[in-house]
């Protein structure tokens, strides 16, 4: 037995392990806990101490080899941490350098060589036993000045970081075909070259993060056969090239958190093997549209088992762009807002508002909303209102039903019952877009009834107003836009001084289109004759606005 806990050994002599354990595996021991260990390139053996059974040794008896080795614990060279011996890998014994000739290399005595490794100023160099591994680790404050290609050529790990390179040019790293892991973090990089990275074909690992990189074209790479990892994290990316799964197909990890993506580049949909993405902290837009544009809320939706940050993923929606640029697909201008101009929500959140549709049977005793029941490609009539005029809007919609059109009842749609309706924390109403697009395109009478909260609230919300806007312009089904009209109602409260804070887009529908006042006394008379004919069913006694039901508040839409 060798017992060498409690002394200030940094390294122990393989030779000691082959001749206590090795040669006398039945029953030798070592202890060498409390030490203050250095797991260098010469202590590579504690590799094959680490839990050592029949199988290392066939001989070993269960009392023999190291016997504290869960105990032991040792300085890593790389990065100064301490770690179990036992929790210790192959890559993490290395032996620091300051020049290095590789065995059978047969220019050492030479200025310039190849196979001859010398440290940069800065750095710090190590290698392992086998001389296979040859890491080279530099960091600076941004603004010193590094040459690239003083680089050793054997190097298979590039770790820099806080240095200072705007571009990255195609010489950079010329002729390093061992290289396997580079990083360049926080070191400022605006530009890379194309075909930068050509010359290292054996490249796994690329890491980019915290520089000032907006785009990623694709011809920094004319091949990446053997790229495993991508980390482009905390930059300003918002463009990414759409073939990049092309070019490195065998991508299984990326890195994209903290950057200014709005729309998922196509590339994310295509690759095969990837195993884990970083998608939080980008600006992703709040849209589930089918046209194709916005095709992450898809896709995270369908791929949340390999997003390891799906709980920090949000959507934003830019308020005060969407109003400058015309944007028709703005979720909304109401808070959560930063900066008086972006709607931020949690994309989960969204896509679980989005998604969840109640469906619940009917049954003789409740009047259930069914989902099936949307799926109808037109309706009557789609009432526009403020939720304060609830029961207004109910004695409308009764009032309307009293009119007999040869004994049919109509399709009725209120906006405040919409399914999938949500609140924001300050308790602002939103809508689910593709729901509301649906429902009011698919109507042949659009109905706003015009008062001052929906004057103050709804009519603020750019998704509704933008519905309302497209109405006409929208075919649905087998219904034409010329087939489709609007009807405006004033409330008896709407006065001049409240029409005039209408938006202008919805002012200039309401200035084309029929409008009375609820108090006029031909009021019914006019809205008789607006009313379309009621579409015919096989079953005229049932209310279609009966057959779609808001359990959360009891009320028909």
């Amino acid at each position: 037995m060798v017992d060498l806990r409690l002394n200030k050994l940094q390294t122990i002599p393989k030779e000691l392990f082959e001749i206590t354990i090795v040669a006398n595996s039945r029953y030798g021991q070592m202890f060498i806990s409390e030490n203050p260990l250095i797991c260098n390139c010469g202590m590579e053996w504690l590799l094959n101490a680490k839990d050592r059974k029949s199988d290392d040794i066939p001989s070993i008896n269960e009392n023999g080899g190291v016997r504290d080795i869960n105990e032991a614990k040792c300085l890593l060279p790389l990065n100064g941490q301490i770690k179990f011996v036992a929790e210790t890998e192959a890559s993490d014994f290395l032996c620091p350098y300051n020049t290095l000739c590789e065995p059978n290399c047969p220019c050492c005595q030479l200025s310039s060589c190849d196979c001859k490794s010398i440290c940069p100023k800065a750095c710090d160099c190590f290698r392992d036993q086998t001389f296979t591994k040859n890491v080279v680790k530099c960091s600076g404050t941004e603004k010193e000045e590094f040459d690239l290609q003083k680089l050793p050529m054997q190097s298979s790990h590039i770790l820099l970081s806080n240095l200072n390179f705007p571009v990255l040019k195609k010489s950079d790293f010329f002729g390093m075909g061992r290289l396997v892991e580079l990083h360049i973090n926080s070191s400022n990089i605006q530009t890379i070259e194309p075909s930068a990275f050509d010359t290292i074909n054996n490249l796994k690992a690329l890491h980019l993060s915290g520089n000032n990189l907006k785009r990623i074209n694709g011809d920094e790479f004319t091949s990446a056969p053997n790229l495993h990892l991508l980390n482009l994290a905390n930059n300003n990316i918002y463009e990414i090239n759409n073939y990049l799964n092309l070019i490195a197909p065998h991508l299984e990890k990326i890195i994209l958190e903290e950057n200014r993506i709005e729309e998922l580049p196509i590339f994310i949909k295509n690759i095969k093997n990837l195993r884990q993405i970083y998608l939080g902290g980008n600006p992703f837009r709040c849209d589930c549209s089918s046209n194709g544009r916005f095709l992450a809320q898809e896709w995270i939706s369908l791929n949340q088992q390999k997003i390891k940050d799906a709980g920090k993923i949000q959507c934003v929606e830019n308020v005060t762009r969407a109003k400058e640029t015309n944007d028709t697909t703005i979720f909304s201008n109401y808070f959560p807002n930063i900066n008086d101009d972006l709607f931020v929500m949690s994309m989960l959140e969204f896509l679980n508002q989005e998604n969840s549709i109640p469906s619940t049977s009917r049954s003789s005793n409740d009047e259930s909303y069914s989902s099936s029941t949307l799926e109808s490609p037109n309706y009557d009539i789609f009432i526009c209102y403020a939720k304060k005029d609830e029961k207004l809007v109910l004695n409308l919609r009764r009032e309307i039903e009293r009119i007999n059109n040869n004994g049919y009842n109509y399709r009725i749609c209120l906006l405040q019952h919409l399914p999938e309706t949500y609140y924001n924390p300050k308790g602002v109403q939103l809508f689910p877009t593709k729901k509301l697009e649906k429902l009011m395109h698919g109507s042949r009478l659009l109905i706003l009834y015009v008062s001052p909260e929906f004057i103050r609230k709804d009519l603020n919300l750019l998704q509704l107003t933008n519905c309302i806007r497209n109405f006409k312009k929208e075919k649905s089904g087998s219904l034409s836009a010329e087939e489709k009209k609007i009807f405006i109602i004033y409330s008896k409260e709407t006065s001049e001084q409240h029409t005039n804070n209408i938006p202008e887009s919805v002012g200039k529908i309401i200035l084309a289109n029929r409008k009375i006042k609820q108090s006029d006394p031909g009021f019914w008379d006019e809205l008789a004759r607006v009313l379309p004919s009621p579409t015919i069913r096989e079953s005229p006694e049932e209310p279609f606005y009966e057959q779609i039901h808001s359990p959360s508040q009891s009320a028909f839409v």
